[in-house]
């Protein structure tokens, strides 16, 4: 970035704080500090898009650029829902640099390896968006098969050596695990019985009218 560039950039950003503080001195907004540095975070992340934008050679710059963009929002959210408890800051936060990830896949088919932090960091998102209306064994349950799942992508995508057979084993345990703690809810029992019972049927009837046309 050339010099005139930067000097735009720090104008800018001058020019955001006095008008933040002047809005405080008005009694406009409560707190300047807080929106002054979500506009820098935001700032900042912005830059690091553009960067990837201009050049996609650099893809490593959606991570930090999706990060402290993820940042201002959390910071914002506090600012207009501090009485929340924090579930929408750490999924906002969580599912930002997620999806950094999953940026960086797509644009790297090559790079399978983004899916797991990717798919960990989105299953986290969703765990800590769940916590205003699900107890903690039903945020494990959720965590498990999320992780199960994510795992279980990894063994299904293509890649430059073949596909990575070895992740169904831990997509397997962890979404064992899941449902396994799912089940020792008691309530979910009502369901998985019957819906067993309608699979194997399906199957049974699939396979005699398979068997009758042979």
């Amino acid at each position: 970035m050339s010099r005139f560039d930067l000097r735009i950039v720090w104008g800018m950003l001058l020019i955001v704080a006095g008008l933040l503080f002047l809005a405080q001195s008005l009694g406009l907004i409560p707190s300047a500090w807080g929106a002054l540095w979500a506009v820098v975070f935001g700032v900042a992340g912005l830059a690091f898009v553009a960067w990837l934008f201009v050049d996609r050679r650099q893809w490593w710059a959606i991570i930090p650029g999706l990060t402290l963009l993820g940042l201002a929002g959390v910071i914002v959210l506090s600012m207009l829902t501090p009485e929340e408890n924090g579930g929408w800051a750490g999924a906002v936060f969580l599912g930002a640099i997620g999806l950094s990830f999953v940026i960086v896949y797509i644009m790297r088919r090559d790079f399978w390896w983004a899916l797991i932090p990717a798919g960990a960091l989105l299953t986290l998102a969703l765990v800590a968006l769940s916590t205003s209306f699900m107890t903690g064994l039903e945020s494990g349950a959720l965590l498990f098969i999320g992780l199960g799942v994510t795992f279980g992508i990894v063994a299904l995508v293509p890649t430059p050596d073949g596909r990575m057979t070895w992740a169904l084993i831990p997509a397997v345990i962890l979404g064992v695990m899941g449902i396994l703690i799912a089940l020792a809810l008691g309530s979910l029992l009502n369901y998985v019985w019957p819906i067993a019972l309608i699979i194997v049927g399906v199957y049974i009837l699939i396979r005699g009218f398979a068997l009758g046309k042979s």
